[in-house]
């Protein structure tokens, strides 16, 4: 068996905790689930399956995401190709520093993510905002 990983765009924006809601009120959990999103601000979903091949981890990961009828791309690759992307990984910053940086309260940043309003990464049921995003 080799590891792959699934992301799936979405045709919505990132709003955290909607989405967080969506994925850990299903069964998704099972499957490393993070959300992040893409560079024009779109939802994505990255899963982690086993598979024999490649083939099949596309049939897997087609059905396991099947739920989400928005979807506008789906990239499926191995783990070690997945890794070995050239992606750009942004200095990332917790809600509480967001908030202190920003001179408001951890909650009023929570709310900006949950309308959408501020860019951020969904890792297991917590959030982490690209410092690149808090501005003053």
């Amino acid at each position: 068996m080799t590891s792959y990983n699934a992301i799936l765009t979405l045709n919505r924006k990132h709003a955290g905790a909607a989405l967080a809601d969506e994925i850990h009120d299903s069964d998704l959990d099972a499957y490393h689930v993070v959300t992040s999103a893409d560079d024009r601000g779109r939802a994505q979903i990255i899963i982690t399956i086993s598979a024999e091949n490649l083939p099949q981890a596309i049939t897997t990961a087609r059905a396991i995401l099947a739920r989400f009828t928005d979807q506008v791309r789906m990239d499926v690759m191995s783990t070690a190709e997945y890794d070995r992307a050239d992606v750009p990984i942004p200095a990332l910053i917790s809600v509480t520093e967001a908030a202190k940086t920003l001179g408001i309260s951890r909650q009023a940043v929570l709310s900006r993510i949950n309308n959408g309003t501020l860019a951020h990464t969904t890792v297991g049921q917590g959030y982490a905002i690209p410092a690149a995003a808090i501005r003053k």
